[in-house]
């Protein structure tokens, strides 16, 4: 919830990644902007991938608020984050939620980047 809309306008028309021996660079989008993220990328033919910051536990059905990972890739996501520190102290998520939804992704055919922690201690 970090960036607006005028974000990711200034974000697009300022940046342009040179990756090197052929690293992919992605970057991780709020929903809000998601679509957006995709059309800007193709607009200025971006070096750039992009990928979802969470997935729904679910394939489909009545889950108000969720996103499922068969929608992200829809869109030309290539990854999604899953089980990141801020989501597994707020919501919380269990191992068995991030289990499904490590499933949903691969299901999807999405590559997940699965957060193992950040403090020091972890």
């Amino acid at each position: 919830m970090s960036q607006s809309l005028l974000s990711v306008f200034e974000f697009f028309e300022n940046w342009n990644p040179k990756p090197q021996d052929g690293a992919e660079v992605a970057i991780f989008p709020s929903f809000v902007h998601l679509q957006l993220s995709a059309s800007k990328i193709k607009e200025h033919q971006r070096n750039l991938l992009f990928g979802a910051q969470d997935c729904s536990t679910e394939e489909k059905g009545a889950f108000t608020g969720e996103v499922s990972a068969w929608m992200i890739k829809e869109i030309g996501a290539k990854y999604v984050l899953i089980g990141h520190s801020e989501r597994r102290l707020r919501v919380p998520e269990t191992e068995s939620s991030l289990r499904k939804k490590l499933e949903q992704a691969f299901k999807a055919g999405l590559i997940p980047v699965y957060c193992l922690g950040e403090t020091e201690a972890e």
